[in-house]
Protein backbone atom coordinates (compact mmCIF):
# COMPACT_ATOMS: atom_id res chain seq x y z
CA UNK A 1 0.00 0.00 0.00
CA UNK A 2 0.78 3.41 -0.52
CA UNK A 3 1.14 5.85 2.20
CA UNK A 4 1.91 9.47 3.33
CA UNK A 5 4.74 9.37 6.65
CA UNK A 6 5.31 12.58 8.40
CA UNK A 7 8.61 13.73 9.79
CA UNK A 8 8.93 16.29 12.39
CA UNK A 9 11.27 17.58 14.71
CA UNK A 10 11.93 20.50 17.04
CA UNK A 11 14.08 23.67 15.23
CA UNK A 12 17.55 23.06 16.24
CA UNK A 13 21.00 24.25 14.37
CA UNK A 14 20.76 24.50 10.96
CA UNK A 15 17.95 23.51 8.12
CA UNK A 16 20.64 21.19 6.03
CA UNK A 17 22.00 19.48 9.21
CA UNK A 18 17.87 18.84 10.20
CA UNK A 19 17.01 17.47 6.66
CA UNK A 20 19.96 14.79 6.92
CA UNK A 21 18.96 13.99 10.32
CA UNK A 22 15.40 12.91 8.29
CA UNK A 23 17.70 10.41 5.72
CA UNK A 24 19.26 9.28 8.64
CA UNK A 25 16.03 7.78 9.36
CA UNK A 26 14.70 7.28 6.22
CA UNK A 27 17.86 4.86 5.97
CA UNK A 28 17.44 3.12 9.20
CA UNK A 29 13.72 2.19 8.25
CA UNK A 30 14.71 1.09 4.76
CA UNK A 31 17.14 -0.91 6.42
CA UNK A 32 15.26 -2.56 8.85
CA UNK A 33 12.67 -3.70 6.43
CA UNK A 34 14.57 -4.62 3.17
CA UNK A 35 12.53 -4.89 -0.32
CA UNK A 36 9.44 -4.24 1.77
CA UNK A 37 9.85 -0.11 2.10
CA UNK A 38 10.00 1.88 -0.69
CA UNK A 39 10.47 5.78 -0.62
CA UNK A 40 9.08 7.72 -3.54
CA UNK A 41 10.69 11.33 -3.92
CA UNK A 42 9.40 14.15 -5.58
CA UNK A 43 10.54 13.21 -9.00
CA UNK A 44 8.91 10.02 -8.67
CA UNK A 45 12.09 8.17 -8.19
CA UNK A 46 12.20 4.84 -6.03
CA UNK A 47 14.94 4.21 -3.40
CA UNK A 48 14.55 0.67 -1.82
CA UNK A 49 17.19 -0.99 0.41
CA UNK A 50 18.50 -4.62 -0.28
CA UNK A 51 20.63 -7.05 1.84
CA UNK A 52 23.80 -7.40 -0.54
CA UNK A 53 24.21 -3.63 -0.85
CA UNK A 54 26.74 -1.68 1.43
CA UNK A 55 25.46 0.62 4.04
CA UNK A 56 27.83 3.67 2.44
CA UNK A 57 26.46 2.85 -1.24
CA UNK A 58 22.38 2.92 -0.06
CA UNK A 59 23.36 6.25 2.39
CA UNK A 60 24.87 7.76 -0.69
CA UNK A 61 21.63 7.15 -2.92
CA UNK A 62 19.75 8.03 -0.40
CA UNK A 63 20.94 11.67 -0.24
CA UNK A 64 20.10 12.01 -3.88
CA UNK A 65 16.54 11.72 -3.31
CA UNK A 66 14.41 15.04 -3.83
CA UNK A 67 12.26 15.79 -0.20
CA UNK A 68 10.74 19.02 1.02
CA UNK A 69 11.08 19.58 4.24
CA UNK A 70 9.01 22.40 5.76
CA UNK A 71 9.40 25.70 8.55
CA UNK A 72 6.43 25.74 11.09
CA UNK A 73 6.33 29.35 12.69
CA UNK A 74 4.38 30.26 15.49
CA UNK A 75 1.75 33.27 16.36
CA UNK A 76 5.27 35.15 16.52
CA UNK A 77 6.47 34.25 13.18
CA UNK A 78 9.34 32.05 15.34
CA UNK A 79 10.12 28.28 13.77
CA UNK A 80 9.35 26.29 15.98
CA UNK A 81 9.48 22.91 13.66
CA UNK A 82 11.11 20.95 11.09
CA UNK A 83 8.22 18.89 9.18
CA UNK A 84 8.44 16.55 5.92
CA UNK A 85 5.64 14.90 4.25
CA UNK A 86 6.88 11.56 2.42
CA UNK A 87 5.27 8.90 0.24
CA UNK A 88 5.92 5.41 0.84
CA UNK A 89 5.58 2.35 -0.27
CA UNK A 90 4.97 -0.70 2.19
CA UNK A 91 3.59 -4.01 2.89
CA UNK A 92 4.57 -3.63 6.43
CA UNK A 93 1.67 -1.54 8.33
CA UNK A 94 2.47 1.82 9.90
CA UNK A 95 1.68 0.42 13.84
CA UNK A 96 4.29 -2.12 13.31
CA UNK A 97 6.77 0.28 12.41
CA UNK A 98 7.39 1.34 15.91
CA UNK A 99 6.73 -1.82 17.45
CA UNK A 100 10.68 -2.93 16.00
CA UNK A 101 12.51 -1.89 19.29
CA UNK A 102 15.62 -0.43 17.08
CA UNK A 103 13.80 1.85 15.09
CA UNK A 104 12.02 3.01 18.31
CA UNK A 105 15.23 3.28 19.88
CA UNK A 106 16.40 5.45 16.96
CA UNK A 107 13.44 7.64 16.95
CA UNK A 108 13.93 8.35 20.94
CA UNK A 109 18.00 9.37 20.58
CA UNK A 110 17.58 11.74 17.51
CA UNK A 111 14.16 12.76 18.82
CA UNK A 112 12.43 12.70 15.36
CA UNK A 113 8.20 12.11 15.59
CA UNK A 114 6.88 9.81 12.70
CA UNK A 115 3.28 9.77 12.33
CA UNK A 116 0.77 8.56 9.03
CA UNK A 117 -0.50 11.48 7.59
CA UNK A 118 -3.87 11.27 6.61
CA UNK A 119 -3.92 14.47 4.46
CA UNK A 120 -3.24 15.39 1.28
CA UNK A 121 0.45 16.03 -0.01
CA UNK A 122 0.74 19.41 0.15
CA UNK A 123 -1.21 20.21 3.34
CA UNK A 124 1.95 19.83 5.36
CA UNK A 125 0.26 22.65 8.24
CA UNK A 126 -1.48 20.29 10.57
CA UNK A 127 -2.97 21.50 13.95
CA UNK A 128 -4.36 19.67 16.85
CA UNK A 129 -7.77 21.37 18.12
CA UNK A 130 -8.94 18.76 20.81
CA UNK A 131 -9.99 15.16 21.48
CA UNK A 132 -12.34 12.71 21.16
CA UNK A 133 -13.41 11.58 24.55
CA UNK A 134 -14.68 8.79 25.88
CA UNK A 135 -13.58 6.59 23.26
CA UNK A 136 -9.92 5.05 23.70
CA UNK A 137 -7.25 3.90 21.44
CA UNK A 138 -6.99 0.23 22.77
CA UNK A 139 -10.66 -0.36 21.42
CA UNK A 140 -10.90 1.77 18.69
CA UNK A 141 -9.74 2.00 15.10
CA UNK A 142 -8.82 5.40 14.81
CA UNK A 143 -9.77 5.34 10.76
CA UNK A 144 -13.03 4.06 11.09
CA UNK A 145 -13.58 6.34 13.70
CA UNK A 146 -12.19 9.30 11.62
CA UNK A 147 -14.74 8.24 8.80
CA UNK A 148 -17.91 7.92 11.09
CA UNK A 149 -16.81 11.61 12.59
CA UNK A 150 -16.58 12.97 8.53
CA UNK A 151 -20.07 11.36 7.66
CA UNK A 152 -21.21 13.50 10.49
CA UNK A 153 -20.11 16.77 9.07
CA UNK A 154 -22.15 18.78 7.31
CA UNK A 155 -21.25 19.96 3.78
CA UNK A 156 -18.42 22.14 2.64
CA UNK A 157 -16.92 21.69 6.48
CA UNK A 158 -13.03 20.80 6.43
CA UNK A 159 -11.57 17.01 6.79
CA UNK A 160 -10.80 15.73 10.01
CA UNK A 161 -8.16 13.26 10.94
CA UNK A 162 -7.86 11.50 14.19
CA UNK A 163 -4.94 10.01 15.59
CA UNK A 164 -4.06 8.30 19.52
CA UNK A 165 -1.82 10.32 21.83
CA UNK A 166 -1.45 11.57 24.80
CA UNK A 167 -3.63 13.80 26.66
CA UNK A 168 -2.72 16.22 29.73
CA UNK A 169 -4.26 19.30 31.64
CA UNK A 170 -2.85 22.69 31.62
CA UNK A 171 -3.34 23.41 35.15
CA UNK A 172 -2.15 19.79 36.62
CA UNK A 173 0.54 18.03 34.32
CA UNK A 174 -0.09 15.22 37.04
CA UNK A 175 -3.70 14.50 35.33
CA UNK A 176 -3.33 13.09 31.85
CA UNK A 177 -4.65 10.11 29.96
CA UNK A 178 -4.68 8.64 26.22
CA UNK A 179 -7.06 9.38 23.66
CA UNK A 180 -8.05 10.43 19.92
CA UNK A 181 -6.69 13.88 19.27
CA UNK A 182 -8.65 15.74 16.67
CA UNK A 183 -6.70 17.28 13.55
CA UNK A 184 -7.17 19.74 10.72
CA UNK A 185 -5.38 22.00 8.62
CA UNK A 186 -4.12 25.04 10.06
CA UNK A 187 -6.12 27.46 8.20
CA UNK A 188 -9.42 25.49 8.71
CA UNK A 189 -9.08 26.07 12.64
CA UNK A 190 -12.42 27.87 13.06
CA UNK A 191 -14.45 26.05 10.57
CA UNK A 192 -13.31 22.70 12.24
CA UNK A 193 -14.49 23.65 15.51
CA UNK A 194 -17.60 25.66 14.47
CA UNK A 195 -18.54 22.59 12.83
CA UNK A 196 -17.79 19.83 15.40
CA UNK A 197 -20.00 22.25 18.14
CA UNK A 198 -22.83 22.56 16.28
CA UNK A 199 -25.16 20.24 14.08
CA UNK A 200 -25.36 17.00 14.20
CA UNK A 201 -22.77 17.29 16.74
CA UNK A 202 -25.08 19.06 19.50
CA UNK A 203 -26.87 15.84 19.88
CA UNK A 204 -26.39 13.60 22.93
CA UNK A 205 -25.54 10.83 21.17
CA UNK A 206 -22.55 12.81 19.24
CA UNK A 207 -21.25 15.10 21.92
CA UNK A 208 -17.75 13.64 22.17
CA UNK A 209 -15.58 16.89 21.07
CA UNK A 210 -13.24 18.55 23.50
CA UNK A 211 -11.70 21.63 22.36
CA UNK A 212 -7.62 22.14 23.66
CA UNK A 213 -9.36 26.18 23.83
CA UNK A 214 -11.05 24.32 27.30
CA UNK A 215 -7.84 24.05 28.51
CA UNK A 216 -7.20 28.21 29.37
CA UNK A 217 -11.41 28.68 29.21
CA UNK A 218 -12.51 25.82 31.44
CA UNK A 219 -9.26 24.49 33.26
CA UNK A 220 -11.51 22.46 35.71
CA UNK A 221 -13.94 21.03 33.00
CA UNK A 222 -11.24 19.78 31.40
CA UNK A 223 -9.50 17.69 33.95
CA UNK A 224 -12.53 16.22 34.74
CA UNK A 225 -13.03 15.01 31.68
CA UNK A 226 -9.83 13.70 31.43
CA UNK A 227 -10.78 11.86 34.76
CA UNK A 228 -13.06 9.92 33.40
CA UNK A 229 -11.31 9.13 30.21
CA UNK A 230 -8.85 7.21 32.23
CA UNK A 231 -11.75 5.73 34.16
CA UNK A 232 -12.98 4.02 30.29
CA UNK A 233 -10.38 1.16 30.68
CA UNK A 234 -11.40 -0.43 34.35
CA UNK A 235 -14.74 0.38 33.59
CA UNK A 236 -14.99 -1.72 30.34
CA UNK A 237 -15.47 -5.45 29.99
CA UNK A 238 -14.97 -6.99 26.61
CA UNK A 239 -16.47 -10.02 25.00
CA UNK A 240 -14.73 -10.98 21.54
CA UNK A 241 -17.02 -13.12 18.87
CA UNK A 242 -16.20 -13.92 15.55
CA UNK A 243 -17.92 -15.51 12.57
CA UNK A 244 -20.34 -11.98 12.57
CA UNK A 245 -20.30 -10.57 8.91
CA UNK A 246 -20.76 -6.65 7.93
CA UNK A 247 -24.44 -7.17 8.19
CA UNK A 248 -24.73 -9.66 10.89
CA UNK A 249 -23.31 -7.25 12.74
CA UNK A 250 -25.83 -4.47 12.31
CA UNK A 251 -28.67 -6.26 13.39
CA UNK A 252 -26.71 -8.03 16.23
CA UNK A 253 -25.68 -4.72 17.37
CA UNK A 254 -29.75 -3.81 17.52
CA UNK A 255 -30.59 -6.75 20.12
CA UNK A 256 -27.00 -5.32 22.23
CA UNK A 257 -28.64 -2.25 22.80
CA UNK A 258 -31.56 -3.54 24.38
CA UNK A 259 -29.10 -4.49 27.36
CA UNK A 260 -27.98 -1.69 29.73
CA UNK A 261 -24.70 -1.16 29.98
CA UNK A 262 -23.94 -1.77 26.28
CA UNK A 263 -21.46 0.39 24.71
CA UNK A 264 -20.48 -0.20 21.57
CA UNK A 265 -19.76 -3.12 18.66
CA UNK A 266 -16.31 -2.95 17.34
CA UNK A 267 -14.70 -4.71 14.72
CA UNK A 268 -11.29 -5.69 14.62
CA UNK A 269 -9.18 -4.12 12.14
CA UNK A 270 -7.27 -6.50 9.15
CA UNK A 271 -9.07 -9.47 10.22
CA UNK A 272 -10.86 -11.70 8.08
CA UNK A 273 -12.92 -13.59 10.01
CA UNK A 274 -15.39 -11.70 11.36
CA UNK A 275 -14.18 -11.10 14.36
CA UNK A 276 -15.67 -8.43 16.67
CA UNK A 277 -15.31 -6.51 20.21
CA UNK A 278 -18.76 -6.22 22.42
CA UNK A 279 -17.94 -3.26 24.93
CA UNK A 280 -19.97 -3.39 27.74
CA UNK A 281 -20.03 -1.08 30.69
CA UNK A 282 -18.14 -3.32 34.14
CA UNK A 283 -21.75 -3.12 36.19
CA UNK A 284 -23.94 -4.75 33.49
CA UNK A 285 -21.16 -6.96 32.00
CA UNK A 286 -22.45 -9.96 34.45
CA UNK A 287 -25.94 -10.11 34.46
CA UNK A 288 -25.38 -9.55 30.29
CA UNK A 289 -23.02 -11.96 29.04
CA UNK A 290 -24.91 -15.46 30.52
CA UNK A 291 -28.08 -14.05 28.64
CA UNK A 292 -25.84 -13.67 25.28
CA UNK A 293 -24.08 -16.64 25.84
CA UNK A 294 -27.76 -18.59 25.98
CA UNK A 295 -29.12 -16.40 23.59
CA UNK A 296 -26.04 -16.37 20.69
CA UNK A 297 -27.15 -19.49 19.18
CA UNK A 298 -31.23 -18.70 18.41
CA UNK A 299 -29.74 -14.95 17.55
CA UNK A 300 -27.51 -16.53 14.81
CA UNK A 301 -29.76 -18.66 13.17
CA UNK A 302 -32.35 -15.68 13.25
CA UNK A 303 -30.36 -13.48 11.27
CA UNK A 304 -28.55 -15.65 8.97
CA UNK A 305 -32.30 -16.60 8.35
CA UNK A 306 -32.80 -13.12 7.57
CA UNK A 307 -29.56 -12.45 5.24
CA UNK A 308 -27.26 -13.87 3.14
CA UNK A 309 -24.54 -16.72 4.48
CA UNK A 310 -20.87 -16.28 4.66
CA UNK A 311 -18.91 -19.33 2.42
CA UNK A 312 -18.05 -22.39 3.73
CA UNK A 313 -14.67 -21.01 4.78
CA UNK A 314 -16.01 -17.99 6.62
CA UNK A 315 -15.83 -19.33 10.57
CA UNK A 316 -19.21 -20.37 12.36
CA UNK A 317 -20.26 -17.84 14.47
CA UNK A 318 -19.00 -18.15 18.05
CA UNK A 319 -18.29 -16.19 21.41
CA UNK A 320 -14.23 -16.93 21.80
CA UNK A 321 -14.15 -14.99 24.91
CA UNK A 322 -13.98 -17.39 28.27
CA UNK A 323 -16.91 -16.94 30.34
CA UNK A 324 -16.32 -14.85 32.97
CA UNK A 325 -17.91 -15.65 36.68
CA UNK A 326 -18.20 -12.86 39.21
CA UNK A 327 -17.09 -13.97 42.34
CA UNK A 328 -19.27 -12.84 45.04
CA UNK A 329 -16.35 -13.77 47.86
CA UNK A 330 -12.61 -13.75 47.56
CA UNK A 331 -12.47 -16.67 50.39
CA UNK A 332 -10.23 -19.50 49.48
CA UNK A 333 -12.52 -23.13 48.57
CA UNK A 334 -11.48 -25.91 50.89
CA UNK A 335 -9.97 -27.47 48.70
CA UNK A 336 -7.92 -24.98 47.06
CA UNK A 337 -4.18 -25.41 47.19
CA UNK A 338 -3.89 -21.94 49.32
CA UNK A 339 -6.15 -23.33 51.87
CA UNK A 340 -4.21 -26.72 52.61
CA UNK A 341 -0.98 -24.53 52.62
CA UNK A 342 -2.24 -22.26 55.21
CA UNK A 343 -5.23 -24.35 56.95
CA UNK A 344 -1.70 -25.98 59.36
CA UNK A 345 -2.94 -29.72 58.93
CA UNK A 346 -1.50 -32.85 60.88
CA UNK A 347 0.53 -33.99 58.02
CA UNK A 348 2.55 -30.99 57.08
CA UNK A 349 2.93 -29.61 60.41
CA UNK A 350 6.46 -30.47 62.10
CA UNK A 351 6.32 -31.65 65.67
CA UNK A 352 7.96 -34.32 67.67
CA UNK A 353 6.86 -37.96 68.74
CA UNK A 354 4.93 -36.48 71.60
CA UNK A 355 3.58 -33.25 70.25
CA UNK A 356 6.45 -31.14 70.87
CA UNK A 357 7.75 -28.51 68.02
CA UNK A 358 11.80 -29.32 68.72
CA UNK A 359 12.41 -31.45 65.34
CA UNK A 360 12.92 -28.46 63.35
CA UNK A 361 13.35 -29.07 59.31
CA UNK A 362 15.54 -32.65 59.81
CA UNK A 363 11.98 -34.54 60.06
CA UNK A 364 8.40 -34.85 59.28
CA UNK A 365 6.05 -37.50 60.94
CA UNK A 366 6.02 -38.87 57.56
CA UNK A 367 9.41 -39.69 58.08
CA UNK A 368 9.10 -42.34 61.03
CA UNK A 369 7.89 -45.60 60.13
CA UNK A 370 3.99 -45.63 60.16
CA UNK A 371 1.97 -47.96 58.32
CA UNK A 372 -0.43 -46.59 55.48
CA UNK A 373 -3.19 -47.14 58.51
CA UNK A 374 -1.55 -44.57 60.97
CA UNK A 375 -0.84 -42.06 57.80
CA UNK A 376 -4.47 -42.46 56.70
CA UNK A 377 -5.62 -41.66 60.48
CA UNK A 378 -3.58 -38.75 61.06
CA UNK A 379 -4.74 -37.26 57.87
CA UNK A 380 -8.60 -37.75 58.04
CA UNK A 381 -10.32 -34.89 60.15
CA UNK A 382 -12.40 -37.68 62.09
CA UNK A 383 -11.20 -39.64 64.58
CA UNK A 384 -13.06 -42.89 63.33
CA UNK A 385 -10.54 -45.52 62.25
CA UNK A 386 -10.70 -46.38 58.63
CA UNK A 387 -11.39 -49.70 57.21
CA UNK A 388 -7.65 -50.22 56.68
CA UNK A 389 -6.49 -50.06 60.20
CA UNK A 390 -8.23 -53.03 61.02
CA UNK A 391 -6.51 -55.26 58.81
CA UNK A 392 -2.64 -53.52 59.35
CA UNK A 393 -0.87 -54.57 62.23
CA UNK A 394 1.23 -51.13 63.54
CA UNK A 395 4.92 -51.47 63.79
CA UNK A 396 4.63 -48.22 66.14
CA UNK A 397 4.37 -49.01 70.05
CA UNK A 398 0.29 -48.60 71.02
CA UNK A 399 2.01 -45.39 73.07
CA UNK A 400 2.60 -43.65 69.79
CA UNK A 401 -0.41 -44.40 67.45
CA UNK A 402 -2.71 -43.58 70.98
CA UNK A 403 -0.86 -40.21 70.50
CA UNK A 404 -1.23 -39.81 66.81
CA UNK A 405 -5.00 -41.30 66.94
CA UNK A 406 -5.63 -38.43 69.58
CA UNK A 407 -4.13 -35.50 67.78
CA UNK A 408 -7.61 -33.24 67.52
CA UNK A 409 -9.23 -32.90 64.25
CA UNK A 410 -10.14 -29.59 64.80
CA UNK A 411 -8.84 -26.40 66.14
CA UNK A 412 -11.48 -24.09 68.00
CA UNK A 413 -9.39 -21.59 67.86
CA UNK A 414 -8.31 -21.73 64.54
CA UNK A 415 -11.75 -21.88 64.26
CA UNK A 416 -13.16 -18.75 65.43
CA UNK A 417 -10.49 -17.36 63.67
CA UNK A 418 -11.85 -18.35 60.14
CA UNK A 419 -15.24 -17.48 60.83
CA UNK A 420 -13.92 -13.77 61.88
CA UNK A 421 -11.27 -13.66 58.79
CA UNK A 422 -15.09 -14.47 56.94
CA UNK A 423 -17.09 -12.34 58.52
CA UNK A 424 -13.90 -9.59 57.62
CA UNK A 425 -13.89 -10.81 54.14
CA UNK A 426 -17.65 -10.48 53.89
CA UNK A 427 -17.36 -7.01 55.56
CA UNK A 428 -15.17 -5.95 52.87
CA UNK A 429 -16.73 -7.11 49.79
CA UNK A 430 -19.97 -5.24 51.02
CA UNK A 431 -17.72 -1.90 51.37
CA UNK A 432 -16.31 -2.46 47.69
CA UNK A 433 -19.59 -2.62 46.74
CA UNK A 434 -20.41 0.70 47.97
CA UNK A 435 -17.29 1.77 46.88
CA UNK A 436 -18.11 0.87 43.49
CA UNK A 437 -21.83 2.25 44.18
CA UNK A 438 -20.29 5.44 44.97
CA UNK A 439 -17.79 5.41 42.47
CA UNK A 440 -20.67 5.48 39.70
CA UNK A 441 -22.64 8.19 41.67
CA UNK A 442 -19.49 10.19 41.22
CA UNK A 443 -18.96 9.47 37.82
CA UNK A 444 -22.78 10.29 36.84
CA UNK A 445 -22.32 13.83 38.67
CA UNK A 446 -19.17 14.21 36.79
CA UNK A 447 -20.85 13.49 33.71
CA UNK A 448 -23.63 16.29 34.12
CA UNK A 449 -21.48 18.79 35.79
CA UNK A 450 -19.78 18.17 32.35
CA UNK A 451 -23.04 18.49 30.43
CA UNK A 452 -23.96 21.41 32.86
CA UNK A 453 -20.53 23.01 32.17
CA UNK A 454 -21.09 22.33 28.70
CA UNK A 455 -24.46 23.91 28.36
CA UNK A 456 -22.69 27.18 30.67
CA UNK A 457 -20.38 27.43 28.10
CA UNK A 458 -22.53 27.50 25.07
CA UNK A 459 -24.90 30.22 27.03
CA UNK A 460 -21.63 32.08 27.80
CA UNK A 461 -21.19 31.67 23.80
CA UNK A 462 -24.74 32.82 23.22
CA UNK A 463 -24.04 35.71 25.58
CA UNK A 464 -20.78 37.00 23.63
CA UNK A 465 -22.56 37.13 20.35
CA UNK A 466 -25.72 39.09 21.83
CA UNK A 467 -23.24 41.34 23.50
CA UNK A 468 -21.14 41.59 20.13
CA UNK A 469 -24.41 42.03 18.14
CA UNK A 470 -25.56 44.65 20.86
CA UNK A 471 -21.74 46.83 20.75
CA UNK A 472 -22.45 46.87 16.89
CA UNK A 473 -26.08 48.46 17.04
CA UNK A 474 -24.91 51.03 19.51
CA UNK A 475 -22.44 51.34 17.06
CA UNK A 476 -25.05 51.89 14.09
CA UNK A 477 -27.01 54.18 16.28
CA UNK A 478 -24.38 56.64 17.16
CA UNK A 479 -23.27 56.64 13.96
CA UNK A 480 -27.10 57.92 12.73
CA UNK A 481 -26.81 59.91 15.48
CA UNK A 482 -24.00 61.76 14.13
CA UNK A 483 -25.45 61.69 10.77
CA UNK A 484 -28.82 63.43 12.54
CA UNK A 485 -26.64 65.58 14.05
CA UNK A 486 -24.83 66.98 11.00
CA UNK A 487 -28.18 67.20 9.17
CA UNK A 488 -29.83 69.01 12.36
CA UNK A 489 -26.70 71.48 11.96
CA UNK A 490 -27.45 71.65 8.13
CA UNK A 491 -30.91 73.10 8.54
CA UNK A 492 -29.94 75.33 11.61
CA UNK A 493 -27.52 77.09 9.22
CA UNK A 494 -30.27 77.05 6.98
CA UNK A 495 -33.02 78.70 8.60
CA UNK A 496 -30.29 81.59 10.45
CA UNK A 497 -29.36 82.66 6.60
CA UNK A 498 -32.62 83.34 6.02
CA UNK A 499 -33.63 85.02 9.07
CA UNK A 500 -30.72 87.20 8.20
CA UNK A 501 -31.78 87.84 5.10
CA UNK A 502 -35.51 88.68 6.24
CA UNK A 503 -33.77 91.15 8.57
CA UNK A 504 -32.17 93.18 6.18
CA UNK A 505 -35.45 93.40 3.57
CA UNK A 506 -37.40 95.17 7.10
CA UNK A 507 -35.03 97.49 7.47
CA UNK A 508 -34.74 98.61 3.87
CA UNK A 509 -38.36 99.22 3.42
CA UNK A 510 -40.50 102.06 4.85
CA UNK A 511 -42.31 101.29 7.71
CA UNK A 512 -46.08 101.71 7.50
CA UNK A 513 -48.48 102.78 9.91
CA UNK A 514 -51.37 100.77 11.32
CA UNK A 515 -54.17 100.26 9.53
CA UNK A 516 -57.13 99.46 10.74
CA UNK A 517 -58.95 96.81 9.16
CA UNK A 518 -62.24 96.19 6.89
CA UNK A 519 -65.42 97.69 8.48
CA UNK A 520 -68.67 95.21 7.04
CA UNK A 521 -71.49 96.83 5.76
CA UNK A 522 -74.77 96.72 8.42
CA UNK A 523 -76.90 96.55 5.30
CA UNK A 524 -76.47 93.62 2.88
CA UNK A 525 -74.74 95.40 -0.41
CA UNK A 526 -77.85 96.36 -3.40
CA UNK A 527 -77.18 94.92 -6.51
CA UNK A 528 -79.16 93.59 -8.90
CA UNK A 529 -80.77 90.60 -7.27
CA UNK A 530 -81.77 92.56 -4.55
CA UNK A 531 -84.61 94.80 -5.52
CA UNK A 532 -84.39 97.91 -3.95
CA UNK A 533 -87.49 99.66 -1.43
CA UNK A 534 -88.74 102.25 -4.52
CA UNK A 535 -89.25 99.22 -6.58
CA UNK A 536 -90.77 97.20 -3.60
CA UNK A 537 -93.32 100.17 -3.27
CA UNK A 538 -93.93 99.86 -6.69
CA UNK A 539 -94.76 96.58 -6.96
CA UNK A 540 -96.77 97.24 -3.96
CA UNK A 541 -94.72 95.25 -1.44
CA UNK A 542 -93.76 96.93 1.55
CA UNK A 543 -90.50 96.19 2.47
CA UNK A 544 -89.19 94.72 5.91
CA UNK A 545 -87.15 97.04 8.23
CA UNK A 546 -84.38 94.97 9.25
CA UNK A 547 -83.90 95.35 13.49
Amino acid sequence: AEILVKLSLHVSGTKEAQVQKFLTTLDHLLTIYPGRVTLIDENQREFVATEDESAENRYKSLNEAKISVHTQVNNSQEPIRRIGILRIRTTVPFRFWKKRPEFLAFLKRDKVSVHEHDFDYEDWDIASIGFWKNHHPLFFDRHKLAADVNDLMPGGAPKIAITPGRLRSSTNPVISSRGFAVLCRRQDIKLAVEALTHGEFKKPENMFFVPYSWKRTHPKAFADILRVQNSIIWNTYVMKVQGVTTDAAAMLEKKLRNFDGFLHLLPISESTKGEYRILMKQKGFYAASPVIRASWNAWMSEIYNTIKKPGKNFPKPTITSREAVKKTSQIPDSNSYLTLMTSGTVVSKLSGPHGEEDYGWETCSLDRSLTYAQVTRVVTTTNAPSKTSTITHATQPPSMIQATASTPTADPEKDTMAREIADLKAALAAQNHKVESLQEVIQAKEAKETELQQRLADITDQYTEQGARFDALMVETHRRNADMDLVMKRLNLQSTSTDDATADDDVARPVAGPQSPPRLPHKRPNNKDTPSRQQMRTRGVEPMDQE
